[in-house]
């Protein structure tokens, strides 16, 4: 077992250039939480079990890199039979939230904490919001497919191999600004497979003991090897990418109803300000409008 008291035991990051790749370009690193019991099939049925419906999704059959999670049919068998059996299930799993339970909470915390020392500034502390973990499991072959996600996340691979491809999250041929501003308007599928530009990912092999770090909307998708894999990821937003969050959800608004071709976050401070304000009005308005829904009439 690793010393989890020691920083370097949880993650190294000795070897990376953080200034210039955390958070803009994927890199592989070290973790020392491959072996650790908390990933025992057994202790994963018993997480699962333990957590709300919402925080568990799970599906079944061949899944392509293209292919959009709206359009798999629903699993035919219940989550822990699917974790159970995940040699022979064909299955991808989601454990959400998982410091929901008191043991995961602790080591997503000595995560941070160690990320947070490599780095040599707070994450938790300087108003980062969401900070969670993650577990995922796939079956032997399984193709997790291609998607974005809101989140800074570094993944931990704990059990098998596989091969994650990871796009540069500035490339718009790739990821063009519209379906950014599609994602964080609500459309969490909207970013879409372009095999055309394959050639660009960055290709990291993952075995148990490596990690990969994902920047926020870095499009990836994920190839399983002949075995089980099962991975931990822990994630955050960090303030500076709420505001491209509302910033994009501005432009969304723009384009749609002014039919502007507005520009992408970080080209001109001033606008940027006005749509990051825009944003947060938007946002507030939501979230009354929701809350009227759900007001009980009399």
């Amino acid at each position: 077992m690793v010393d989890l008291d020691d920083r370097r035991g949880v993650l190294d990051l000795s070897k990376v250039d953080l200034a210039s790749r955390f958070n803009k370009l994927p890199f592989a690193f070290d973790h020392g939480l491959a072996d650790h019991p908390l990933f025992e099939t057994s202790r994963l049925v018993k997480l699962a079990k333990s957590l709300p419906s919402q925080d568990i999704y799970f599906c079944t059959g061949d899944i392509e890199a293209s292919e959009k999670w709206r359009n798999l049919g629903p699993p035919s068998s219940t989550v822990e039979e699917a974790i159970e059996g995940i040699e022979r299930s064909g299955s991808w799993v989601i454990l959400k939230r998982v410091g929901q339970d008191p043991e995961f909470a602790e080591l997503h915390g000595q995560c941070m904490t160690a990320l947070e020392e490599e780095l040599g500034r707070p994450i938790r502390e300087a108003g980062a919001r969401e900070v969670e973990g993650f577990i995922f499991l796939a079956s032997p072959d399984a193709v997790t497919p291609f998607h974005i996600d809101a989140e800074c996340s570094l993944l931990y691979q704990i059990r098998g191999s596989k091969t994650i491809h990871v796009f540069d999250p500035l490339d718009r041929s790739v990821l063009p600004s519209e379906e950014i501003e599609q994602f964080y308007s609500g459309d969490l599928q909207a970013a879409n497979y372009k095999p055309e530009y394959q050639d660009r990912s960055h290709e990291v092999r993952l075995e148990p003991g490596t990690g990969v770090h994902l920047p926020v909307i870095a499009g990836h998708w994920v190839k399983n090897d002949s075995n089980v894999s099962v991975s931990f990821t822990t994630s955050f937003i960090n303030p500076s990418d709420r505001s491209r969050r509302r910033i994009y959800r501005t432009n969304h608004l723009l384009r749609r109803i002014a039919r502007m071709d507005p520009s992408d976050p970080g080209k001109n401070a001033a606008w940027d300000w006005l749509r990051n304000q825009s944003g947060r009005a938007i946002g507030v308005a939501g979230q009354i409008r929701a809350r009227l829904r759900a007001k009980p009439r009399s």
